[in-house]
């Protein structure tokens, strides 16, 4: 597993999920994790869901695809506005993006997240570059350059990362001296070895690689 992301070490935005049950964030820093959630991005609930509505449509990455071709200003403003870039550490020390899915409106207490985030987690700002997102690649050619192949599945939301830049894309894994299939799916699933319960079992904006020796 790798990513993309850094945190940003400039920052000194920290916050700790004091209240959490699966993948419902009830407390942070002591307080109703919404109302602190809506303080750290600017945001009331009901234009959090709004965004997050038009960011599960399936063509969500059609439509970013074609604004990031039509105007690079308008592109950026619009994803800066739909996901607001905290993470969280995984394995490896790796960040994983935390994506707010729903926060409750009724009664502004929790925040519905996309992966199990544990008591005492520490969300912390996130930097987030193109090429730092295409460097993962440089990574596993690294790692795996005499393997006998490679899978690798990305999440389908890491285009958007690096401004749908394709051709660099097959660029990195051009190098690659063996076969390798790359797949950009939604809501990809992996884990940790070995397993534990209520461990992370989706990371989003991450790749995955399956290694054949």
């Amino acid at each position: 597993m790798d990513s993309g992301f850094q945190f940003d070490k400039a920052s000194e935005r920290e916050y700790t999920i004091t209240d959490s049950d699966e993948y419902l964030i009830r407390g942070i820093n002591g307080k109703k994790a919404c109302e602190e959630y809506c303080k750290i991005i600017h945001m009331r609930p009901y234009f959090i869901n709004m965004l997050q509505k038009l960011n599960s449509n399936s063509n969500v990455v059609k439509l970013f695809r074609k604004l990031s071709q039509a105007s690079e200003t308008l592109y950026t403003g619009i994803r800066n506005a739909m996901v607001k870039p905290f993470g969280t550490e995984f394995i490896r020390g790796n960040p994983e993006m935390l994506v707010v899915l729903e926060v409750d409106e009724k009664e502004e207490i929790y925040i519905l997240t996309q992966s199990y985030k544990a008591k005492g987690t520490k969300l912390k700002k996130l930097k987030n570059y193109p090429e730092e997102q295409l460097a993962v690649y440089d990574n596993l050619y690294d790692k795996v350059s005499n393997s006998g192949g490679v899978i690798i599945c990305s999440c389908a939301m890491r285009p958007l990362w690096y401004n749908f830049n394709y051709k660099a894309l097959e660029e990195k894994i051009g190098k690659f001296n063996c076969p390798i299939m790359v797949s950009h799916v939604f809501t990809e699933l992996g884990t940790e070895l070995p397993y534990e319960e209520n461990r992370n079992l989706i990371h989003s904006g991450v790749i995955k690689a399956l290694v054949f020796k």
